[in-house]
């Protein structure tokens, strides 16, 4: 069960989400589901621990735009700053908020019912 009340203390902004999904709830589920499963934090991880600096620019720069589309806009900033930072060359300073993000993806999975 969805705990959207949680998913508002985490960041999502509810106003942005009615402008992009109305009251269709069930659409925003569904595409809620899609990003959790599809969702390539790993990825980025892995990335970034083996310094592959484009190839993680390139993914959370993705990231970025997917937690704006849900409204998640804790974690779009997170995204868009690490974006920033790859794009000023200083991939360093962006892993340094991997785990901030890491922990931001697993409150909003957590909230949204995808945690067990």
């Amino acid at each position: 069960m969805v705990d959207y009340e949680r998913m508002v203390e985490l960041g999502l902004d509810p106003e942005d989400a009615k402008r992009r999904y109305g009251t269709n709830t069930g659409l925003f589920a569904t595409c809620m589901n899609i990003y959790f499963r599809t969702n390539a934090f790993s990825k980025l991880e892995q990335l970034c621990r083996e310094k592959k600096w484009e190839e993680a620019f390139d993914c959370v720069h993705t990231m970025k735009g997917s937690a704006g589309n849900m409204s998640f806009i804790s974690l779009y900033n997170i995204y868009s700053e690490m974006t920033e930072d790859f794009r000023r060359g200083e991939p360093e300073k962006a892993i340094l908020l991997l785990d901030k993000a890491a922990e931001l993806e697993k409150s909003f999975r957590e909230a949204a019912g995808f945690e067990e």
